[in-house]
């Protein structure tokens, strides 16, 4: 059996893209096709099933050959697989998996799509500070961290908890002492001179790629250092984003989705 995949690269994992009807055994070929001993590699693999008059419904398997709840990356993946193979010919609509319908809304460049726009939601006061707030978010503050003069905006985006430090020197401090505000995990990012190129410098388990990126959008806009509404591009290690923020603090995210190449295999 010959099977044609496309590799797709979203929200920092590698997801094989294919149609179900090419597949008759698709956790054994999911196995199979994310093994590294063959040559492809991938996090997972997405099916997508079109018919007629339906939404596209989209299936996910591990690298294990198990199906699984699909990851944020994968329903973009798959979005884009769609409108690529010219499955779904319009840049809104609904993505069916496991029984829950999901919007998407691709952004198009060149007849493919680049990247899927949706909802990231209103950040929030993480409730472990006690500090003067604007619009439910801790103000910017100056702090003292490891001997470095900051300004400090904490963020809570999708129930995690991020700590944005703006300072001028280059060399970051070490985050330690600042852990101590925190009843709850923590994420710390460090900014100099361009709010929108932040280091990483704690990132905790629970928080996400989108989540450390909009907290960075949302502390830079709210200390005057980008304009709100405005769509403003964010690159972490292995990740991109464009993401705008109303004066209301509602977020808009754009996540990038890449194709890696296509091919075909004998299974």
């Amino acid at each position: 059996m010959t099977v044609t995949f496309r590799k797709l690269h979203a929200c920092g994992r590698d997801y094989l893209c294919l149609p179900d009807s090419e597949t008759s055994a698709p956790g054994a070929i999911a196995k199979h096709l994310t093994a590294p001993e063959n040559g492809i590699g991938a996090d997972g693999v997405v099916l997508l099933r079109c018919c007629d008059g339906e939404d596209p419904v989209l299936f996910c398997f591990s690298t294990t050959g198990e199906q699984i709840p699909a990851p944020r990356g994968a329903l973009l993946a798959g979005a884009k697989y769609l409108y690529d193979t010219a499955r779904v010919n319009l840049t809104e609509f609904c993505l069916s998996e496991r029984g829950t319908s999901h919007r998407v809304r691709l952004e198009t460049r060149g007849g493919s799509a680049w990247g899927v726009t949706g909802d990231g939601g209103y950040p929030s006061l993480d409730a472990a500070l006690s500090s003067a707030t604007l619009s439910g978010l801790v103000r910017e503050m100056p702090v003292t961290v490891g001997g470095v003069d900051c300004r400090l905006t904490v963020v809570s985006v999708a129930g995690s908890a991020v700590a944005v430090l703006h300072g001028k020197r280059e060399t970051p401090p070490k985050p330690g002492g600042l852990l101590r505000l925190f009843t709850v995990p923590v994420s710390v990012l460090y900014c100099t001179d361009d709010p929108l190129a932040p280091r990483v410098l704690l990132r905790s388990r629970e928080t996400d790629g989108t989540a450390l990126a909009s907290g960075a959008v949302v502390a830079a806009a709210i200390a005057g250092r980008i304009d709100f509404g405005v769509p403003h591009r964010i690159a972490l290690p292995a990740e991109s984003f464009y993401i705008a923020v109303s004066p209301h603090l509602r977020l808009t995210v754009t996540w990038e989705v890449s194709e890696c190449f296509r091919g075909t295999v004998e299974l």
